[in-house]
């Protein structure tokens, strides 16, 4: 990030670059360099005129003046070009300080470490109360905080080169420290019209003591300086557009190992949503005791494997990705209460059957081919609601909704893709359950019959006339007969 050492000859440059026509106005493009971070700043005549009035005012500076109005073809807008960018280079020159006008109208304040500071506490010195008082999520970005870190690692004073107190940086370490609910949004690639990396941009996390809810969107692990400091008071944290290893966010040694019960403690919803996640990797005992939520939607997962030591886990979001297998989940989720496999490549249910403590289950857009696999979920007790569209049993199946409830079977009372059972429904159920069981009980006792003319035949066949009726005891041998 840029720092200006307030001696412009020592580390600064400018130039333009170009211009750009938009609206039948012409804005000239200013290329500002400082030490390695260059940016660009647009810049319509007006603005230029602007410029020199303040500094004719401010400052005494009469030359140089700016180049004359005239007809805007292509050669003049090339002439003035040149004279704009001379005529800044020479007012650079000799305010080679910078007062704050210059330092506004090269937007300092974007890139500039210093000039960013003063202008974020001056915003905050009018907020912060505000926000906090309303306990307000304070929304912000990888390269403010950069800026934070690097300032508070600088040696001068707290109100900075300007002496205002309304530009103290104390006023944003106040805010950091006790805000409560933090939003951090990062960018891909390149900020702004910089050519700083938001993933080269590091921030001290240790500065939000207070923080219980924190959302990360495109902030590489490598920026979120002393996560770990979080730990004890973090209760919400949610992670996008950073990951593809949940190792790179958490250190690996608190992952692998039997961890103290207070590491993430606090923790009861944790959200790596929209990442680039193939896998679950392995986590240690007692790292997320209090773990309840966890949301892994929109990743890259083909399993569920290594959730068995979030034993408190009762909800999981697991749809969009390309989980294909569920074998015996029941060991790994003991306590959940409500799945989300939504969208995903499951072709068989069998890996639910004992999943006893489940209330809610999305397995919609996945691959189940018949209803027959919904016979796995109809020993669940507590099955509340079960959503199936977009597989291919429902376009398969005649009357799919009639056909998987009556493998609940009436009285059950599963909503069915979040509908309950009509009365019709219902009353179509009742009977067809009815009709099942009827047919049921009639093939038991012809089963039973056959069993018994086949001993009958069997019996004759020793008898010791032959045509004599074998006789049949009712009685069960004696070695048959339960103890007393």
């Amino acid at each position: 990030m840029a720092l200006f050492t307030g001696n412009w000859l020592d580390c600064g440059m400018v130039r333009i670059i170009g211009t750009h026509q938009q609206d039948n106005h012409t804005s000239y493009l200013i290329e500002v360099t400082v030490g390695s971070v260059t940016w660009v700043v647009q810049h319509r005549y007006s603005h230029f005129e602007g410029l020199h009035e303040q500094l004719v005012a401010l400052h005494g500076i009469s030359r140089p003046s700016l180049p004359p109005k005239g007809f805007r073809s292509r050669a003049f807008l090339e002439r003035r070009q040149r004279e704009l960018e001379s005529y800044l280079q020479t007012v650079l020159r000799l305010l080679r300080s910078l007062p704050i006008i210059l330092r506004v109208f090269l937007e300092f304040h974007r890139y500039e470490i210093n000039s960013l500071v003063e202008y974020l506490a001056e915003t905050l010195f009018e907020t912060g109360d505000t926000i906090l008082a309303r306990d307000d999520v304070f929304t912000t970005n990888p390269l403010h905080l950069h800026a934070v870190t690097r300032r508070i690692g600088l040696e001068k004073p707290s109100y900075g080169d300007r002496r205002n107190a309304k530009m103290d940086v104390g006023h944003i370490l106040d805010l950091l420290s006790r805000i409560r609910r933090v939003r951090i949004l990062g960018c891909p690639g390149k900020v702004g019209t910089s050519n700083l990396s938001a993933s080269d941009l590091p921030f001290d996390l240790s500065l939000m003591k207070s923080v219980t809810q924190a959302f990360f969107q495109h902030c590489p692990p490598s920026t979120l300086t002393n996560l770990y400091s979080t730990s004890l008071t973090l209760e919400i944290l949610k992670v996008s557009h950073s990951i593809s290893c949940i190792s790179e966010l958490f250190r690996s040694s608190i992952l692998t190992t039997n961890c103290q019960p207070s590491v993430w403690d606090s923790l009861t919803h944790l959200d790596l949503s929209n990442n680039s996640l193939t896998s679950i990797h392995p986590i240690g005992s007692h790292c997320f005791n209090s773990l309840s939520h966890l949301d892994l939607q929109h990743n890259k997962l083909r399993n569920l494997d290594n959730l068995q030591n979030l034993s408190n886990l009762t909800t999981l979001n697991v749809s969009h990705n390309r989980i294909d297998d569920v074998s015996n989940l029941h060991s790994k989720l003991g306590n959940i209460s409500s799945i989300n496999l939504s969208n995903n490549l499951l072709v068989s249910l069998q890996g639910l059957s004992r999943l006893y403590s489940i209330v809610h289950l999305d397995l919609s857009s996945n691959l189940l081919p018949d209803v027959v696999e919904i016979a796995h979920l109809s020993r669940l007790p507590l099955l509340d609601g079960v959503w199936l569209m977009g597989n291919p049993l429902c376009e398969a199946t005649p009357e799919y909704r009639l056909r998987v409830l009556e493998v609940f079977g009436s009285g059950r009372g599963v909503l069915l893709d979040g509908v309950a059972a009509s009365g019709k429904e219902a009353d179509k159920v009742a009977v067809l359950t009815a009709l099942q069981t009827g047919r049921t009980a009639v093939r038991r006792p012809s089963q039973q019959g056959k069993r018994h003319s086949a001993a009958v035949v069997r019996v004759g066949a020793v008898g010791e006339t032959v045509g004599a009726p074998a006789v049949v005891s009712a009685t069960p041998p004696a070695a048959a007969l339960p103890a007393p």
